[in-house]
């Protein structure tokens, strides 16, 4: 049987970084704002080291419904 009352949650981009040390750091910053998060890195861009081009970014992802807060704690 499934719960209808359980939410579904849209991850969506927050903000994209150069570099993993770089999303560690706005991960960081979420977490203190206590908005729930998860980074997401360019799988192709790790392992062969690009750092320009469409295999550059780490995104970090939020809940849609924290992606205000979550861009005002990151902009703030």
């Amino acid at each position: 049987m499934q719960n209808h009352n359980q939410s579904h949650v849209e991850w969506v981009t927050a903000y994209t970084a150069q570099n993993l040390p770089e999303a560690y750091i706005v991960a960081g910053r979420l977490k203190n704002a206590g908005i729930a998060h998860f980074i997401k890195p360019d799988s192709l861009g790790q392992v062969y080291g690009f750092t320009v081009g469409i295999h550059s970014g780490v995104e970090i992802l939020v809940d849609e419904a924290d992606y205000d807060r979550a861009t005002a704690v990151l902009n703030g």
